[in-house]
Protein backbone atom coordinates (compact mmCIF):
# COMPACT_ATOMS: atom_id res chain seq x y z
CA UNK A 1 0.00 0.00 0.00
CA UNK A 2 2.77 2.47 1.02
CA UNK A 3 4.47 1.73 -2.82
CA UNK A 4 0.88 3.03 -4.19
CA UNK A 5 0.33 5.93 -2.59
CA UNK A 6 4.19 7.40 -3.51
CA UNK A 7 3.45 6.33 -7.16
CA UNK A 8 1.44 9.46 -7.68
CA UNK A 9 4.09 11.26 -6.59
CA UNK A 10 7.70 9.38 -8.35
CA UNK A 11 4.93 9.82 -11.69
CA UNK A 12 4.45 13.11 -11.05
CA UNK A 13 8.62 14.45 -11.30
CA UNK A 14 9.99 14.78 -14.08
CA UNK A 15 11.85 11.85 -15.99
CA UNK A 16 15.31 13.75 -16.24
CA UNK A 17 15.14 14.02 -12.33
CA UNK A 18 14.62 10.80 -11.47
CA UNK A 19 17.36 9.45 -14.08
CA UNK A 20 20.01 12.41 -13.99
CA UNK A 21 22.08 13.24 -10.64
CA UNK A 22 23.77 16.92 -11.63
CA UNK A 23 27.55 17.21 -11.25
CA UNK A 24 29.31 19.96 -11.75
CA UNK A 25 33.19 19.62 -12.18
CA UNK A 26 35.99 22.02 -12.56
CA UNK A 27 39.54 20.89 -13.84
CA UNK A 28 42.03 22.30 -12.42
CA UNK A 29 40.25 23.30 -9.25
CA UNK A 30 43.22 25.24 -8.37
CA UNK A 31 44.93 27.23 -10.61
CA UNK A 32 48.41 28.05 -9.73
CA UNK A 33 50.16 31.99 -10.85
CA UNK A 34 54.02 31.15 -11.03
CA UNK A 35 56.55 33.25 -12.13
CA UNK A 36 56.25 32.69 -15.92
CA UNK A 37 51.97 32.34 -15.73
CA UNK A 38 50.59 33.18 -19.29
CA UNK A 39 47.45 32.13 -18.04
CA UNK A 40 45.46 28.74 -18.88
CA UNK A 41 42.24 27.35 -19.57
CA UNK A 42 40.04 26.25 -17.11
CA UNK A 43 37.55 23.36 -18.44
CA UNK A 44 33.44 22.88 -16.78
CA UNK A 45 31.57 19.80 -17.13
CA UNK A 46 28.11 19.20 -16.29
CA UNK A 47 25.46 16.07 -16.34
CA UNK A 48 22.70 17.50 -16.87
CA UNK A 49 18.84 16.14 -17.47
CA UNK A 50 17.96 15.70 -21.24
CA UNK A 51 16.31 18.58 -22.79
CA UNK A 52 17.66 21.30 -20.39
CA UNK A 53 19.59 23.92 -21.81
CA UNK A 54 22.53 25.28 -19.63
CA UNK A 55 24.53 28.46 -18.67
CA UNK A 56 27.87 28.33 -17.11
CA UNK A 57 29.25 31.44 -15.53
CA UNK A 58 32.90 31.73 -13.77
CA UNK A 59 32.13 34.92 -10.80
CA UNK A 60 35.17 36.56 -8.94
CA UNK A 61 34.29 38.27 -5.39
CA UNK A 62 33.08 42.04 -5.35
CA UNK A 63 35.10 44.51 -5.64
CA UNK A 64 35.09 48.18 -5.51
CA UNK A 65 37.01 50.73 -8.08
CA UNK A 66 37.85 54.50 -9.20
CA UNK A 67 38.28 55.04 -12.92
CA UNK A 68 38.89 58.20 -14.68
CA UNK A 69 35.98 59.66 -17.02
CA UNK A 70 38.06 60.51 -20.02
CA UNK A 71 35.79 63.29 -22.35
CA UNK A 72 36.54 65.36 -25.33
CA UNK A 73 37.66 69.20 -24.97
CA UNK A 74 37.65 70.32 -28.43
CA UNK A 75 40.53 67.63 -30.62
CA UNK A 76 41.31 66.51 -27.29
CA UNK A 77 40.31 63.81 -24.80
CA UNK A 78 40.79 64.69 -21.27
CA UNK A 79 40.32 63.28 -17.38
CA UNK A 80 36.46 64.99 -16.17
CA UNK A 81 36.56 63.13 -12.97
CA UNK A 82 36.46 59.81 -11.24
CA UNK A 83 33.61 56.77 -11.22
CA UNK A 84 33.52 55.06 -7.97
CA UNK A 85 32.70 51.86 -8.95
CA UNK A 86 30.88 48.89 -6.07
CA UNK A 87 29.43 45.38 -6.18
CA UNK A 88 31.47 44.44 -9.62
CA UNK A 89 32.68 40.95 -9.90
CA UNK A 90 36.40 40.88 -10.01
CA UNK A 91 35.92 38.35 -13.12
CA UNK A 92 32.96 37.20 -14.86
CA UNK A 93 33.01 34.94 -17.52
CA UNK A 94 29.88 32.95 -18.78
CA UNK A 95 28.64 30.58 -21.75
CA UNK A 96 25.38 28.61 -22.39
CA UNK A 97 24.04 26.15 -24.74
CA UNK A 98 21.77 28.21 -26.55
CA UNK A 99 22.91 31.17 -27.68
CA UNK A 100 19.45 33.53 -26.86
CA UNK A 101 20.31 33.09 -23.13
CA UNK A 102 22.91 35.28 -23.07
CA UNK A 103 21.31 37.98 -25.70
CA UNK A 104 20.99 41.45 -24.23
CA UNK A 105 17.32 40.76 -25.09
CA UNK A 106 16.94 37.95 -22.88
CA UNK A 107 14.16 37.71 -20.15
CA UNK A 108 16.68 36.18 -17.81
CA UNK A 109 18.10 38.58 -15.72
CA UNK A 110 19.44 35.87 -13.17
CA UNK A 111 23.32 35.77 -15.47
CA UNK A 112 24.64 37.84 -18.12
CA UNK A 113 25.60 41.31 -18.16
CA UNK A 114 21.80 41.76 -17.64
CA UNK A 115 22.81 40.24 -14.45
CA UNK A 116 25.45 42.65 -13.62
CA UNK A 117 23.71 45.76 -14.85
CA UNK A 118 21.52 45.31 -11.87
CA UNK A 119 24.10 44.39 -9.60
CA UNK A 120 27.18 47.10 -10.25
CA UNK A 121 26.48 50.36 -8.77
CA UNK A 122 28.10 53.38 -10.10
CA UNK A 123 27.27 55.51 -6.08
CA UNK A 124 26.95 59.28 -7.17
CA UNK A 125 25.02 58.74 -10.99
CA UNK A 126 21.80 60.07 -10.88
CA UNK A 127 20.84 59.84 -14.46
CA UNK A 128 19.78 56.90 -16.06
CA UNK A 129 21.14 57.45 -19.42
CA UNK A 130 24.33 58.60 -18.03
CA UNK A 131 24.83 55.28 -15.47
CA UNK A 132 23.52 53.12 -18.66
CA UNK A 133 27.10 54.86 -20.67
CA UNK A 134 28.98 54.59 -17.96
CA UNK A 135 27.88 50.97 -17.61
CA UNK A 136 28.45 50.08 -21.39
CA UNK A 137 32.04 51.98 -21.22
CA UNK A 138 32.38 49.68 -17.89
CA UNK A 139 32.08 46.35 -19.75
CA UNK A 140 34.16 47.05 -22.71
CA UNK A 141 37.11 48.03 -20.45
CA UNK A 142 37.12 44.99 -18.28
CA UNK A 143 36.41 42.78 -21.75
CA UNK A 144 39.78 44.49 -23.50
CA UNK A 145 41.18 42.92 -20.01
CA UNK A 146 40.00 39.63 -20.56
CA UNK A 147 38.28 39.83 -17.05
CA UNK A 148 34.67 39.95 -18.53
CA UNK A 149 33.06 38.01 -21.84
CA UNK A 150 30.23 35.84 -22.18
CA UNK A 151 29.97 33.14 -24.91
CA UNK A 152 26.84 32.50 -26.44
CA UNK A 153 26.47 28.71 -27.67
CA UNK A 154 30.10 27.95 -26.31
CA UNK A 155 28.59 25.30 -23.96
CA UNK A 156 27.90 22.09 -25.89
CA UNK A 157 25.81 18.91 -25.36
CA UNK A 158 27.23 15.79 -25.99
CA UNK A 159 25.25 12.46 -26.06
CA UNK A 160 22.07 13.87 -26.94
CA UNK A 161 20.28 10.95 -27.37
CA UNK A 162 20.65 9.59 -23.94
CA UNK A 163 18.93 10.62 -20.44
CA UNK A 164 21.72 12.75 -19.30
CA UNK A 165 23.60 14.87 -21.91
CA UNK A 166 27.23 16.37 -20.71
CA UNK A 167 27.40 19.66 -21.07
CA UNK A 168 31.11 20.94 -21.22
CA UNK A 169 32.47 24.26 -21.87
CA UNK A 170 36.17 26.46 -21.58
CA UNK A 171 37.05 29.49 -19.98
CA UNK A 172 40.72 31.30 -20.72
CA UNK A 173 42.16 33.03 -17.53
CA UNK A 174 44.30 35.84 -18.26
CA UNK A 175 47.61 36.52 -16.80
CA UNK A 176 46.19 39.23 -15.11
CA UNK A 177 43.21 37.24 -13.06
CA UNK A 178 43.93 37.82 -9.49
CA UNK A 179 44.17 35.05 -6.91
CA UNK A 180 41.04 33.93 -4.77
CA UNK A 181 38.12 32.18 -4.70
CA UNK A 182 35.63 32.45 -7.35
CA UNK A 183 32.01 30.65 -7.92
CA UNK A 184 31.53 28.09 -11.10
CA UNK A 185 28.10 28.42 -11.39
CA UNK A 186 25.36 25.97 -13.41
CA UNK A 187 21.97 27.02 -14.28
CA UNK A 188 19.88 24.76 -15.80
CA UNK A 189 16.59 25.70 -17.64
CA UNK A 190 13.66 23.85 -18.91
CA UNK A 191 10.59 25.20 -21.11
CA UNK A 192 11.41 28.43 -20.45
CA UNK A 193 11.80 28.29 -16.32
CA UNK A 194 14.46 28.55 -14.75
CA UNK A 195 14.59 24.88 -12.78
CA UNK A 196 18.30 24.24 -11.16
CA UNK A 197 21.43 26.24 -9.74
CA UNK A 198 24.34 24.37 -8.49
CA UNK A 199 27.86 25.63 -8.02
CA UNK A 200 31.66 24.89 -6.43
CA UNK A 201 34.58 26.63 -6.59
CA UNK A 202 37.89 27.02 -8.03
CA UNK A 203 40.94 28.53 -6.45
CA UNK A 204 43.39 31.20 -8.38
CA UNK A 205 46.47 31.27 -5.71
CA UNK A 206 50.06 32.25 -6.00
CA UNK A 207 53.05 30.04 -6.46
CA UNK A 208 56.71 29.75 -6.30
CA UNK A 209 58.48 33.15 -6.30
CA UNK A 210 55.32 35.61 -6.55
CA UNK A 211 53.86 33.64 -3.21
CA UNK A 212 57.66 33.98 -1.91
CA UNK A 213 57.39 37.15 -2.43
CA UNK A 214 54.00 37.92 -1.41
CA UNK A 215 54.99 36.22 2.13
CA UNK A 216 57.73 38.53 2.40
CA UNK A 217 55.89 41.61 2.12
CA UNK A 218 53.20 40.50 4.44
CA UNK A 219 55.14 38.99 7.19
CA UNK A 220 58.64 40.38 6.93
CA UNK A 221 58.19 43.60 5.36
CA UNK A 222 61.44 44.90 6.49
CA UNK A 223 63.56 41.56 4.98
CA UNK A 224 61.16 42.47 1.97
CA UNK A 225 62.37 46.50 1.94
CA UNK A 226 65.89 45.51 1.71
CA UNK A 227 65.42 42.73 -0.69
CA UNK A 228 63.47 45.28 -2.73
CA UNK A 229 66.64 48.17 -2.86
CA UNK A 230 69.11 45.52 -3.31
CA UNK A 231 67.23 44.01 -6.15
CA UNK A 232 66.91 47.61 -7.93
CA UNK A 233 70.17 48.18 -7.31
CA UNK A 234 71.77 45.10 -9.22
CA UNK A 235 69.24 45.71 -11.61
CA UNK A 236 70.82 49.48 -12.29
CA UNK A 237 74.18 48.10 -11.72
CA UNK A 238 73.34 45.63 -14.66
CA UNK A 239 71.28 48.48 -16.90
CA UNK A 240 74.46 50.86 -16.68
CA UNK A 241 76.91 47.77 -17.44
CA UNK A 242 75.14 46.89 -20.81
CA UNK A 243 74.83 51.39 -22.21
CA UNK A 244 78.73 51.61 -20.82
CA UNK A 245 79.71 48.39 -22.82
CA UNK A 246 77.86 49.50 -25.97
CA UNK A 247 79.41 53.13 -25.72
CA UNK A 248 83.16 52.06 -25.88
CA UNK A 249 82.46 50.85 -29.36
Amino acid sequence: MAVLLGLPWILGLPWGALACSVHLEVVPETVGIGAFFQGRNVNVSATVPNGAAAVVEILGSPVAERLMHKGRWGPLWVNRGEVEVSDAPSLYLAASTEPALLHNSSDFRAWGYGALSERIQFPGLVSGEKRGWILREFLKLKEAEGLYGIFPGKARASDLGGDCPKVTTSFFLRSNVKPGRYEVRLSLIENGELKRQTSTFMEVRLVGLPALLRSLAYNHPLLYGILAVVLAMMAGFLIGRVFSGRGGH
